[in-house]
């Protein structure tokens, strides 16, 4: 019996990553850590499945660009299509290095750009600013 390779799980994970779809929860270890730039490290499944889900909330599509894979793990070029509850569009793209450990994926690191994601997902900062 074959086993499934790295590649195809992390594929498969996120092929199947997508709004209305649980599968992806599924592939994720018990102890899976996400640690994400500009976030506070997550360690478990119900954290780092309610963080995607979040994601997943405001997702319209999203591509791989590349997969690279060594061993056990695969870094992933990804763009996520995003649409903000104003209709406004735009894309954001990751650096996602995942880590397999017996078939599961136990590790993510997310790499973006965080002046792009504050613009889409944080309000302005106008805290002790003289804002007329």
């Amino acid at each position: 019996m074959k086993s499934t390779t790295t590649k195809e799980i992390v594929k498969r994970f996120y092929d199947t990553k997508k709004p209305g779809n649980n599968e992806w929860q599924s592939m994720l270890a018990d102890g899976v850590t996400f640690k994400g730039t500009g976030m506070p490290s997550l360690q478990g499944k119900k954290s780092v499945i309610e963080i995607t889900d979040d994601l997943l909330s405001r997702l319209e599509s999203s591509e791989i660009k590349q997969m690279l894979v060594e061993g056990d793990t695969a870094c992933v070029l990804n763009n996520y299509h995003m649409v903000l509850s104003n209709g406004e569009k735009f894309v954001l793209e990751t650096s996602e290095i995942v880590g397999v450990r017996n078939g599961k994926i136990d590790s993510f690191d997310v790499y973006f750009d965080t002046a792009a994601f504050q613009k889409y997902f944080l309000p302005p900062c106008t805290a002790g600013l003289n804002v007329q």
